[in-house]
């Protein structure tokens, strides 16, 4: 099994629970320098992408309304919400092999594991469709 199939594996396995808890359905997409991993709601994306050692778990809006307009980002990452909510969650993040860069399978699924546990603890409402959160972010932006 390459790379890319193994990741698609391990996304698919640690994060069984957006099918299954939330009704998210699972999309793949490899392209030649990244795996991408796709759950599609009605409401969002939540996206997994790996490559070029970096694992990022990103949240695609896909609404829009007066806050969520075309022309203004409605990407939002798990790592921008985790921190948002909680200064400190991420002084728990799980060692790399290689430093700072992912370029192991061992080391995203270290990750993956560590990210599920995070949207367990603080994206529940999120991944059940409430985007108050993101509103916020999302106005917040527009000031600064």
């Amino acid at each position: 099994m390459n790379q890319s199939s193994a990741f698609f594996q391990s996304v698919r396995q640690t994060f069984d629970f957006l099918v299954r808890d939330f009704g998210y359905q699972l999309q793949r997409s490899i392209s030649d320098d990244a795996s991408c991993v796709i759950y599609t709601h009605p409401l969002m994306n939540v996206e997994f992408y790996w490559g070029k050692g970096e694992l990022d778990v990103i949240f695609r809006v896909k609404v829009e309304n007066e806050i969520f307009r075309p022309y203004r980002s409605r990407a939002f990452s798990l790592s921008e919400v985790i921190r948002y909510l909680d200064e400190t969650a991420f002084n728990a993040y799980p060692q790399i092999n290689n430093g700072a860069y992912i370029t192991t399978l061992s080391d995203a699924e270290n990750v993956l594991q560590f990210h599920s546990a995070l949207m367990h603890k603080y994206c529940t409402g999120i991944l059940s469709g409430d985007l108050s959160l993101f509103e916020k972010l999302t106005i917040e932006k527009r000031i600064t």
